[in-house]
């Protein structure tokens, strides 16, 4: 439920001290969605094949959907690069943020042990509170 203005700003901060230029990607890349430049320009540029382009891609992604997790990992899955990695990252970020019934209920029915899976991520989310 964080602000997600405050995620990706600390993404930014964490990721200063170890590699400035992907700070800047990041930075970049939020400010991408925020001025509306369309996802085809930029997930075009960051393709997500080297760590540092998937993590800003996410950022991006998440930047203009979130509260919309299933809007998220269609754009993010849907991206020409390394999709899998963008949507898994977008998808781990706004799955901490939004919790797991922003899942389409669709996608999960037939997830074999679905059950077992929402019991442990309710558990999860007890220990976090």
């Amino acid at each position: 439920g964080a602000d997600v203005d405050a995620i990706l700003g600390a993404a930014e901060e964490a990721a200063r001290p170890f590699s400035a230029p992907t700070a800047e990607m990041i930075a970049r890349a939020v400010a991408e969605a925020r001025d509306g430049t369309h996802p085809e320009v930029t997930l075009s540029r960051l393709e997500g094949w080297a760590a540092h382009e998937a993590i800003a891609a996410a950022a991006y992604v998440v930047a203009r959907h979130p509260d919309d997790l299933r809007a998220a990992l269609l754009e993010a899955a849907n991206t020409p690069g390394d999709c899998d990695s963008i949507a898994t990252l977008a998808g781990a970020i706004l799955g901490a943020r939004l919790g797991a019934g922003a899942l389409p209920e669709a996608w999960i029915r037939e997830v074999e042990r679905t059950e077992e899976l929402r019991a442990l991520a309710d558990e999860a989310v007890a220990l976090i509170a």
